[in-house]
């Protein structure tokens, strides 16, 4: 877990960056709300080995409305399609935030 403070006349989007250049993710999955769902930042935690889940919001683009239709897809095939695999245990994490908001498909 970590957690930086955001200078005056700043937010979490320029905060982030920094914080995570001083976590090593290799092997953690990063967990960031919807402000912090940014490509640079995405591109970031990919480059230090890192997986993350960013949260989504109505407000970003079609991403939202994609990402519903590639659920129900995948649910109405009993996801058969969905290519999965799991080859590591993951034995930290790191939070970049206090508040999470987790959406759950329906």
């Amino acid at each position: 877990m970590a957690q930086l403070a955001t200078e005056e006349k700043s937010n979490e989007i320029t905060a982030i960056p920094l914080l995570l250049e001083q976590l090593a993710l290799a092997g953690c999955i990063v967990t960031i709300d919807a402000m912090g769902t940014q490509t640079k930042i995405a591109r970031q935690i990919i480059e230090q080995e890192g997986d993350y889940a960013l949260a989504l919001k109505d407000n970003q683009g079609t991403l939202d409305e994609e990402v519903q239709a590639t659920f129900s897809m995948a649910e109405q095939e009993a996801f058969a399609s969905v290519a999965a695999e799991a080859d590591r245990t993951v034995l930290q994490s790191a939070r970049a935030f206090r508040n999470q908001r987790i959406l759950d498909h329906q």
